[in-house]
């Protein structure tokens, strides 16, 4: 894991586990996210989107799992780090969508 102030990173922990640690904050960086989460849709149409370190997420990304969700009917579980983030989530009714739960990360 990072520590604060340092870039995103992306990656895929076990097949189908998306771990994007830190906050999005540009499209170049979405766009290296969903490049992680295509690689890992070759492999398996139901994935986990781990969320460390970020108190929110991307407008992108969340767009993003919509249309997969909606358009290509991929089964996304959500998993935060933190109780503002899944709150967030909860307030914006993404918990009607996908399996959303708090947890702490252990690599």
């Amino acid at each position: 894991m990072r520590g604060k102030g340092e870039l995103l990173e992306v990656f895929s922990r076990v097949k189908g586990e998306i771990v994007i640690d830190g906050k999005i904050a540009n499209y170049s960086e979405y766009l290296e996210a969903k490049n992680c989460i295509n690689n890992a849709l070759q492999a398996t149409k139901q994935i986990s989107l781990y969320f460390i370190n970020a108190h929110s997420i991307s407008p992108y990304i969340l767009g993003y799992m919509l249309k997969l969700r909606e358009n290509d009917g991929v089964e996304i579980s959500v998993v935060v780090g933190s109780a503002g983030l899944y709150e967030f989530l909860q307030s914006i009714d993404f918990n009607k969508f996908f399996d959303i739960k708090i947890k702490e990360f252990v690599e």
